[in-house]
């Protein structure tokens, strides 16, 4: 429920809550910088949103012989220039690079980092992600399938991609 700001005003000073305005031009110069500094990193950059990109690496993949490393390289080279950080998940597809992008920042042992590059990698982190963390799947979507008994991203993309399309869409088919 939103309430105008001077109705809260008591309350929030009793709970000690900070409120700070928002400041867009300087959300949007981050932004810019810290796309600009990441672009040098791949061969092609897909701007998704405010804070997010996706990189294609086709002439990368002779030179890069440690992604753990050059994801290591991406989040330096960032911090350093705009003192943000970030986490960085490489992925064989855009759903599986947002997977790893969530264990990089989520999941422990992965340090802002994590590779989903071979199905090992893929289940290791879809095993310890819910089905409600998987790009495109929300809370609606997660309750009907946890009455399926699919609890984990790793247990729904075990599932038929037709038969999921049968029984929910076409976008749950892709991301199978």
């Amino acid at each position: 429920k939103f309430e105008p700001y001077f109705k809260l005003k008591n309350y929030l000073n009793q709970h000690n809550v900070v409120v700070r305005s928002s400041n867009y031009e300087l959300y949007a110069d981050l932004s810019s910088r810290m796309m600009n500094t990441i672009a040098r990193f791949c061969d092609n950059q897909h701007i998704y949103s405010i804070d997010e990109s996706f990189l294609q690496f086709t002439g990368f993949k002779s030179i890069v012989n440690d992604w753990h490393q050059y994801g290591q390289d991406i989040r330096l080279a960032v911090w350093r220039e705009t003192k943000l950080p970030v986490g960085v998940g490489f992925g064989i597809t855009p759903t599986l690079a947002k997977a790893a992008n969530h264990a990089a920042k989520k999941l422990d042992g992965f340090n802002g980092v994590a590779v989903i590059d071979d199905k090992q990698s893929a289940k290791a982190i879809l095993q310890r992600m819910k089905v409600t963390d998987v790009w495109g799947i929300g809370g609606r979507l997660g309750k009907k399938l946890n009455l399926m008994k699919i609890y984990s991203a790793w247990e729904l993309a075990q599932q038929c991609p037709k038969n999921m399309r049968q029984q929910f869409s076409v976008v749950v088919e892709r991301t199978i």
